[in-house]
């Protein structure tokens, strides 16, 4: 009896350290998921451009954003000075003269031509933010004129109240006897400190950066997903503002090198490692969404042109089949995991399957989906190679350079001889084919010359 309690601790032991051993593996899965794509992505070229960017739109987007809202007195409340003094580095100074702007800002003196302008430039934020999003997701196509402009103007008037309610949630919080309540007298002290210090104020930018997670991306972007990354670049952000309040209390140095301007650099410093932390943040978005696709082995995949070849041809026999049995056109996130690659490279090869005219992208409420444009007894198996090794209208393409005559002739005569091979099926009998074998279509060696 000793001895089958003993082996059943050891059983138990083993399991538990298996368990541990599997989280470790998955949290240095997704950590890595996260560097590599935010190296890959050039986040941080990415935050320098919204930087700048920013600079350029901050006071019209204030302008714009409490256009409506400036009879009730918004943009005069404590709440929002709060926030501009996080955003300008606790420069008073500049925070008047941006609030100093936004009151003085009428439609009627402005004219056209101006609030056309003002417009434009917010936009223009908007949009540049919903680019760098949508390459962190993998998306490739983004929101039609009609969408960015009811979608970001939705945006820019319901910002001021999200982050009014927000503020004065927090400080009421902070100021009155709700903690004490809450918590109780055992827990206060230094855990009370911390939470009015640190983790209150995080509630606004928790929930800012989770309305920006969720709805800029021009993809379906699930609330954990969405949540944890909030919660991640929040904390970060909120580091860094600390960080950068505290050098410029510190900013002696400062003020030896730029004199009356050394509030600038920092301001702007600290709007760039703010954008930085963001994109970060959409990284651990993404990486928390495709965790499930991605350990599936559809990460860190060189996108060499035979691995190309093999997704677009796997993606056509996915289209086909699904076309044959009447099935809805299918969304990139349902194609990614069949054919083991992230959803980034499956939205790249889908986009040049689309330009070469094999497949059509059809948009629909419910998400867009993908599916045959050519017939499937009509394409070859050699024409579908031979455009993805050649696709001059692809993106990113550029135009063939002149070849060698004796070289061109080489290959011509090689391609001819592949077109007449009895392997250059249709797509349709390579589809067939792939149904009597059984499962879903798989190409083996992915990624190794063969």
């Amino acid at each position: 009896m000793a001895t089958t309690d003993r082996m059943r601790d050891v059983v138990k032991g083993v399991a538990a350290l298996a368990t541990r051993s599997r989280m470790l593996i998955s949290l240095k899965w997704w950590g890595e998921t996260v560097v590599q794509g935010f190296l890959h992505d050039n986040c941080l070229l990415r935050a320098s451009a919204l930087t700048y960017v920013t600079a350029l739109a901050i006071v019209p987007f204030f302008a714009v954003a409490f256009s409506v809202s400036k009879g009730l007195g918004f943009q005069n409340s404590m709440y929002i000075r709060e926030l501009l003094l996080r955003v300008f580095a606790q420069n008073s100074n500049l925070v008047d003269q941006v609030i100093g702007y936004i009151n003085n800002t009428n439609v009627g003196t402005l004219g056209i031509i101006g609030v056309a302008s003002i417009v434009v430039t917010v936009f223009l934020l908007f949009n540049n933010i919903e680019s760098s999003f949508n390459v962190i997701w993998g998306v490739t196509t983004g929101r039609t004129p009609v969408r960015k402009f009811t979608d970001y103007l939705t945006l820019i008037l319901i910002c001021p109240f999200l982050v009014i309610t927000s503020l004065s949630t927090t400080a009421y919080l902070q100021k009155s006897h709700v903690l004490e309540q809450i918590m109780g007298a055992t827990m206060l002290g230094g855990f009370r400190a911390v939470v009015i210090g640190f983790v209150l104020p995080l509630l606004p930018v928790v929930l800012g950066l989770f309305v920006i997670y969720t709805v800029i991306p021009n993809v379906k972007v699930k609330f954990g997903s969405a949540l944890i990354g909030a919660l991640v670049s929040s904390i970060l952000l909120q580091s860094t503002q600390m960080y950068f309040i505290s050098r410029s209390m510190e900013g002696s140095q400062y003020n030896a090198i730029y004199g009356s301007f050394a509030q600038v650099p920092l301001a702007f410093l600290l709007m760039y490692w703010s954008w930085v932390v963001v994109l970060l943040g959409a990284e651990v978005s993404y990486a928390m969404q495709n965790f499930k696709e991605s350990d599936k082995g559809g990460v860190g995949t060189a996108m060499t042109p035979l691995v190309r070849i093999q997704a677009a041809l796997e993606l056509l026999t996915l289209l086909a089949r699904a076309a044959r049995l009447g099935e809805p056109p299918l969304a990139s996130h349902v194609l990614a995991p069949k054919i083991r690659l992230s959803l980034k490279d499956t939205n790249k090869i889908l986009e040049e399957l689309v330009h070469l005219g094999f497949v059509v992208q059809i948009i629909r409420e419910e998400g867009d989906g993908y599916g045959l444009y050519r017939l499937p007894q009509s394409l070859t198996l050699m024409e579908i190679i031979r455009s993805m090794l050649s696709c001059d209208t692809c993106p990113g393409s550029r135009p063939l350079r002149e070849v060698d005559a004796d070289v061109e002739q080489a290959l011509h005569a090689f391609y001819q001889s592949a077109v007449a091979s009895r392997e250059n099926v249709t797509l349709e009998e390579f589809a067939k084919k792939q149904d009597h074998k059984g499962g879903e279509p798989a190409l083996e060696n992915k990624g190794q010359v063969v």
